[in-house]
């Protein structure tokens, strides 16, 4: 039979999928995809040429060099600077490195009357740690900010907007998503930093983490701080563009909201361009455009399917590290292209150069001045790293060395690609060039060796937040995040239709796509592809509990424990399954745990307020759910709970508080609305349960038990038909479902049609035949009904005397017994059942009961049997 429990909700915090980045995968784009080509090479086919020791810091000339007359008005003090970061743009979508599209008009300008650097490298393909070295000059390992939404920026490194804050520049941040939200390091130097997301898009696969608003709203936060403050004080302006990265949204149409999906790669970046022509024909209006620095790069690209790779942030290959980067403005040449190869760590100190900063001593960069007014500079090496496979899924991290001449990525699958030939990188040279290898080697362990390496500092996440990188499948709660020295990690080229499958099961997930049966079945492939990673097993024991499977459910999160001890979310998740399946004890100290991780995780607070009310102790549940609220502004489902437990203590008052919060707070809740339909019901409130009940059967047409609770309190409205009809619709959508049967027998008694409440109360009976309530319910009729051609003493008793061995003598069911023993004839033993009904009465404190039970014994004394009278019309116009 259908079942809806009310006593206990839990908080959702699936287990589930890393995606690294946080993102579904998107199409492949027609985006022309070919890299430019580069001809030069060094002096011999097998031995590289490192053109520049980049293992120290580069020398910074302190003393500026005078301008050739070829260059622009150099830069200096005074002089604005406006940085704009194109995220996950590819150079070959800018018509200035070769696109056809047409898409890119301001870009192309700017590059025109500026310097190309067509060689420029990100250190990692991931927002967070590429940014924080553009404004540090540190590589990742330095800075410590290495995984999106894990790590901060170290606070003491230094940074671009500290210098020139100190330098007297008024200075704004204006971010696009949450993955640069000021909590991970980057606001530092900053006098106003605006990620405000108010404004973000509506998601079509929700993550906190994937959170962003579109280029015109951070535009528009700039412009209003650019035409404020004091106009005689020079700016840095950091704006930050998310728009190329997935989900598209459409922007043709103007006057409807863009949906996710609904755009293209090219016609993101084609917003995006319009966005940077709003910001300097904003500053060319105000006449200060001439005296602005402008700088626009991207912080990685985007994979678009090359190697396999939809997104970015898996590879290291040449589509997403290699990126545009653009500068305008006073000391830099203009229509000049750098051809030599630089990184992103030579930003930070290339700005405070340029505008008179002098050397950026903490940065590990060298500064480009000398190219950006027209000068030969040597070509340099660029490192770069990705940890994201080791977090997200347990496979080996990536580390690569890019020179003029040759592209090396350490994996377990070495990749060597001679870039004189092969920029597209389809080529592995690893086997036919081993000394090559061999040497590439060893100067990324010379580098590597010679990084100031911090220790990765952990990023202060909210409670929210906190649950959202659980519910992503990432180790919250002091998990591992280095990868384990020497392990035979796999290959993430291995492992790409696992990393997709998994994508394709969480955005099923987000949108309810699925049955439990395919969600076990894909969590099981999952399991099989990638038997390392510690969420897909989190996946399966997740599944194998919806499928019904506790016993093996719960070991497979056991087996995640064993993989990651210290993972907050999975002792959460294991805690919540075993109380909700009846095993607090067992539940406890998981809960305990994840609490003693992460002491601000709401779920957490809701999960031991749940065992603590399984164990009868509601007032200290109440303190619990109370907590969970006061750390999440909104939470439906601690309300619910928490009204719960005030109906466990008979304050339906307290309760209808919280219930109507929970439903305000979650409006489309079927259960919520339920429930409180449920409490106006028993409270004796019966329009305002009717109220109810029909929003909810609007959320949930389908759910038996609700029309089979509404046809009830219609029955007490006195609204037979319409009860009718809602116990009916009960039985179409459950056949098997006895309660409904029971129901119709009580109208048709009511309606004195005696036959058709004996079919009612025998099919009730059929249907669950060990169950007390229908063995008593026909027992009753059988030895009460008014109509004396229906009794039945003999088969009455025998039902009675079932019903009281099934229900352990409960004294409504000893009512019916001594009832039935009258009618049988047996009047001793009708009184001495009902003086023991009597007396259970009483100790249960039903004394309505125990009264009636006096009026009976009076008739049984006599030997005069019971009749059940039929209930009268009520005639209610309130129902109250």
């Amino acid at each position: 039979m259908p079942t809806r429990s009310p006593w206990i909700i839990r908080p959702m915090l699936p287990l589930c999928l890393v995606l690294g980045c946080s993102e579904p995968n998107p199409p492949s784009s027609d985006v022309a995809r070919n890299q430019n080509e580069k001809t030069s090479s060094p002096t011999s086919d097998d031995e590289p040429v490192l053109e520049e020791n980049r293992l120290a810091p580069a020398a910074n000339d302190p003393e500026a060099a005078q301008p050739s007359p070829t260059t622009s008005e150099p830069a200096g003090a005074g002089h604005d600077l406006l940085l704009i970061t194109l995220d996950t743009t590819r150079t070959d979508a800018l018509g200035c490195y070769g696109s056809k599209s047409g898409a890119t008009p301001t870009l192309d300008r700017l590059a025109a009357r500026g310097v190309v650097f067509e060689e420029a490298f990100t250190p990692a393909p991931m927002t967070l740690p590429a940014h924080a070295t553009m404004l540090t000059g540190v590589l990742p390992p330095e800075h410590g900010a290495r995984v999106n939404g894990e790590h901060q920026l170290a606070d003491e490194v230094p940074s671009l907007a500290e210098r020139l804050s100190e330098a007297g520049y008024r200075t704004g941040a204006f971010i696009a998503a949450f993955v640069l939200n000021h909590r991970f390091g980057l606001a530092r130097g900053f006098d106003h930093y605006d990620d405000d997301l108010s404004g973000a898009y509506e998601q079509d696969v929700p993550s906190g983490l994937a959170r962003y608003r579109p280029g015109n709203l951070v535009v528009d936060a700039a412009l209003d701080w650019l035409s404020r403050g004091d106009q005689e004080q020079p700016f840095f302006a950091w704006i930050h563009l998310y728009d190329a990265h997935f989900p598209w949204f459409s922007h043709d149409d103007p006057t409807s909201d863009p949906q996710p999906g609904s755009g293209s790669y090219e016609g993101e970046i084609a917003f995006l361009d319009a966005q940077v022509q709003r910001l300097l024909s904003a500053l060319q209006e105000s006449q200060r455009l001439e005296n602005t620095l402008v700088v626009a790069v991207a912080d990685h690209g985007e994979g678009l399917g090359d190697h396999g790779e939809i997104e970015h942030a898996y590879l290291l290959n040449e589509e997403v590290l290699h990126v545009p980067w653009i500068m305008a403005g006073p000391g830099v040449k203009p229509g000049h292209r750098v051809s030599s190869l630089v990184s992103l760590e030579d930003l930070a100190p290339t700005l405070s150069e340029v505008l008179d900063l002098g050397p950026f001593p903490s940065a590990r960069g060298r500064s480009l001045k000398d190219a950006i007014r027209g000068e030969e500079i040597d070509p340099g090496v660029s490192y770069a790293e990705t940890d994201l496979p080791w977090t997200a899924f347990r496979w080996s991290p990536q580390r690569s060395l890019t020179t003029e001449r040759w592209k090396y990525i350490r994996t377990p699958l070495h990749e060597l690609y001679d870039r004189s030939s092969d920029r597209e990188e389809l080529i592995n040279l690893v086997d036919v060039k081993a000394e090559v290898r061999e040497s590439l080697e060893s100067q990324l362990q010379a580098l590597e060796e010679q990084l100031n390496e911090r220790e990765t500092q952990r990023a202060s996440l909210s409670s929210e937040e906190i649950e959202e990188l659980a519910a992503l499948g990432y180790a919250v709660g002091g998990g591992n995040t280095d990868a384990e020295e020497g392990a035979a990690l796999a290959d993430v080229k291995e492992r790409l239709p696992a990393k997709q499958l998994a994508a394709r099961l969480r955005e099923g997930i987000a949108k309810e796509e699925f049955e439990p049966p395919t969600l076990l079945q894909m969590a099981q492939q999952l399991v099989q592809m990638s038997p390392e990673t510690p969420a897909f097993h989190g996946h399966l024991g997740t599944a194998l509990v919806q499928n019904g499977l506790v016993e093996q459910g719960v070991r497979e999160l056991e087996l995640v424990l064993a993989m990651e001890p210290e993972n907050a979310g999975v002792h959460y998740e294991l805690g919540d399954v075993l109380q909700q399946h009846g095993l607090a004890e067992k539940a406890r100290p998981h809960i305990e745990k994840a609490l003693e991780l992460e002491p601000k995780m709401p779920a957490g607070h809701v999960a031991m307020g749940n065992i603590l009310r399984a164990e009868g102790r509601p007032d200290l549940a109440a303190g619990w759910y109370t907590e969970a609220i006061s750390l999440r502004e909104e939470y439906p489902e601690a309300h619910y709970n928490l009204a719960l437990t005030f109906l466990d203590r008979g304050n339906p008052e307290r309760a209808e508080e919280h219930f109507l919060q929970a439903v305000a707070q979650k409006p489309q809740w079927d259960l919520g609305h339920a429930s409180l339909a449920n409490l106006y019901a028993n409270w004796g409130k019966g329009l305002q349960a009717v109220k109810h009940y029909q929003i909810a059967l609007e959320l949930a047409p389908q759910d038996p038990m609700l029309h089979q609770e509404f046809g009830q309190v219609l029955m007490a409205l006195d609204q037979p038909e319409d009860a009718r009809r809602h116990f009916q619709e009960a039985l179409r959508l459950h056949p098997a479902f006895f309660q409904p049967h029971v129901q119709l027998g009580n109208l048709a008694f009511r309606a004195g049609d005696d036959q058709a409440a004996l079919s009612a109360y025998q099919e009730a009976l059929r249907l669950e035949p060990g169950l007390a309530e229908t063995t008593a319910k026909l027992a009753r009729f059988l030895a009460t009904c008014p109509d004396p051609a229906f009794r039945d003493g003999p088969r009455a008793v025998a039902l009675a005397e079932r019903a009281a061995d099934l229900s352990d003598s409960h004294p409504k069911v000893l009512d019916t017994l001594a009832a039935a023993y009258a009618e049988n004839g047996d009047f001793a033993k009708a009184v001495s059942t009902a003086h023991q009904a009597q007396q259970r009465a009483r100790q249960a404190g039903n004394q309505d009961l125990a009264q009636e039970l006096e009026q009976r014994l009076s008739l049984y004394a006599l030997e005069q049997t019971y009749t059940l009278p039929r209930p009268p019309k009520q005639h209610s116009s309130t129902g109250e």
